[in-house]
């Protein structure tokens, strides 16, 4: 079981953008990172639970499943929360960045849609069975509109745990491409309008589409233009790291607050978390 979650650490650190909170100087405010979250992010890389007392003095959650390095990330009862928190945290920095160049976004645009009812029924279902992303919304509906000059650009965001259960007989490296075609597929069956898929793993590699998306965007930039690709990866990036750490944190205080009552061990005030 090491082996299998040490393999594919090795595999989600040769990914784009796995590397660049340590690798870039925090010269900017979107660099930012406190201690809490940045101690959080180093052990997610290391393959650690968010802390070693949780999983000493709590060996099991109380979902029934083990307090291994990415349980935090993954319980069932937490599983819809984090999604969410992480996912908003990327669309949100994401209209950010589009909002500082002066153009229009609109979130959650309703876009043209096929008159066939199963094409829809088909991308509501797997909307459903997105367990990983936690997000209910319609199947035709994506995350962002951009408005540049003369088109639109709609944005779908997801994020992908490479330590998930449905994941767990696929190879990491594998695990963006596949979301991408999965919303690529359920979009062309519900709509007439091409949508991105901004997918991002929890680890912060980032999918192809992203710098599509981010080369169409670039042309209508009127801000340090020049640098604007860095810079949006970047502030993406450490978005989704600064989302991704305190749902670790806040889990953990969750787990060790609600398991305690099944161990015979400190209530949740007494418990180290990494900070």
């Amino acid at each position: 079981k090491n082996t299998d979650v040490q393999k594919r650490l090795v595999a989600t650190s040769k990914g784009k953008g796995s590397g660049m909170v340590l690798s870039t100087i925090p010269t900017l405010p979107i660099h930012h990172m406190d201690d809490t979250a940045f101690a959080q992010h180093c052990r997610l890389r290391l393959g650690l639970s968010p802390s070693d007392d949780l999983t000493a003095l709590y060996p099991r959650c109380v979902c029934g499943k083990e307090n291994d390095a990415g349980h935090a990330h993954l319980c069932r009862q937490l599983r819809k929360k984090m999604g969410y928190d992480r996912h908003q945290a990327v669309v949100q920095a994401l209209s950010s960045i589009v909002k500082k160049q002066s153009i229009h976004v609109a979130t959650e645009p309703t876009v043209i849609v096929r008159h066939e009812q199963s094409a829809i029924d088909e991308a509501q279902r797997q909307d459903e069975e997105e367990l990983d992303n936690g997000i209910e919304r319609p199947g035709v509906r994506p995350d962002l509109a951009i408005h540049c000059t003369h088109r639109i650009l709609y944005v779908d965001v997801s994020i992908a745990h490479p330590f998930a259960p449905s994941y767990k007989d696929k190879a990491a490296s594998t695990v963006i491409a596949e979301r991408e075609k999965s919303k690529i597929a359920k979009y062309s069956k519900a709509t007439r309008a091409f949508v991105y898929p901004i997918v991002f793993d929890t680890f912060g590699n980032r999918g192809r589409h992203v710098d599509k998306l981010l080369k169409c965007i670039r042309p209508h930039a009127i801000v340090d233009q020049q640098n604007f690709m860095r810079l949006a990866r970047q502030e993406l990036t450490f978005a989704l790291h600064r989302a991704a750490a305190r749902c670790a944190h806040q889990s953990a205080m969750w787990i060790a607050t609600h398991s305690s009552r099944f161990y015979n061990a400190p209530e949740v005030g007494q418990v180290g978390v990494a900070h």
